[in-house]
């Protein structure tokens, strides 16, 4: 039984990966220039809030009650989940500067990193020395980027945040299933996401431009297919997975990003960028392939 579950952790978490990426070009590819990224967040988010709602995965008065009742500690934790989802998910304008191959070396360069030690100090779990040779790699390989002057210094400290929100979120979204049953993983995609709907409406109220109607429905089906899907998997795999294997399946994220992002970062990476990001890359798909 043990052996399924972890089997089945690691193809939620597969398909949680490919789904990230395919999110990022399409964005970058169809809608970017399209609609703002403020408000194509919004649409993502207001998604991942509706659909366990029209599906009647998630019923509203058992939800209330139950939330109405829960302890400070587990309302602490809802409560935080909700507002690192609203921050994570204004990354879009950053994807947009950077291109989905240059902004997921940063981000899902390190979050497999935080995810890994997280993973190690709150669950304790084993986690393979070349995951933690990680560490000193990626910084040298941010170093020489930003040395090549192939990202802006600004945008990529601000991309930095992005890891520690999103690895913080999956610790607390494990830790939360983990005190009783009832949090299910469309339960906590809809608490998640209607706690942070509200503020991303809000703030890209000041950003709105006129999308056209198809645009709007196209991305409505985007954020659908690998917006809810992706998610849906993820807490799945969280929750019967392990930190450490997420960890390892995060690492497909910029290494499939880069290779598919080559034609629009081609005249823009120096060719020492290019090594450095090659680099990385290797070294994170020879840790997918070599498990210590």
């Amino acid at each position: 039984m043990e052996l399924y579950l972890q089997t089945s952790a690691k193809v939620c978490f597969f398909i949680f990966s490919i789904g990230i990426v395919l999110r990022d070009f399409i964005y970058f590819i169809f809608f970017s220039e399209k609609i703002e990224p403020v408000t194509y967040a919004c649409i993502n988010v207001g998604v991942l809030f509706f659909i366990p709602l029209i599906f009647s995965f998630v019923r509203p008065i058992k939800m209330v009650k139950r939330i109405s009742s829960i302890g400070i500690y587990e309302y602490i934790i809802v409560v935080i989940l909700g507002l690192l989802c609203a921050y994570i998910y204004t990354y879009f304008w950053i994807l947009k500067e950077l291109t989905p191959g240059l902004f997921n070396i940063i981000d899902y360069g390190a979050t497999p990193i935080l995810t890994g030690i997280f993973g190690i100090i709150i669950f304790k779990e084993y986690i393979g020395i070349n995951v933690l040779l990680l560490y000193p790699i990626y910084i040298i390989g941010l170093s020489l980027l930003v040395s090549a002057e192939a990202v802006n210094v600004k945008l990529m400290l601000v991309s930095l945040t992005f890891p520690l929100a999103t690895s913080v979120s999956d610790v607390l979204v494990k830790k939360l299933m983990s005190l009783n049953d009832f949090w299910i993983s469309d339960r906590i995609l809809f608490i998640r996401f209607a706690i942070a709907f509200p503020f991303l409406f809000f703030y890209s109220l000041g950003h709105i431009t006129i999308i056209e109607w198809d645009y709007f429905l196209y991305g409505v089906i985007a954020a659908i297919l690998f917006g809810y899907f992706p998610m849906k998997f993820l807490v799945i795999g969280i929750r019967i997975g392990k930190m450490s294997d997420l960890a390892m399946y995060e690492m497909l994220i910029p290494l499939l990003s880069f290779l598919g992002s080559i034609p629009y970062l081609w005249h823009t990476l120096t060719m020492e960028a290019l090594v450095v990001c090659v680099f990385l890359l290797s070294f994170i798909g020879l840790n997918l392939l070599i498990r210590e």
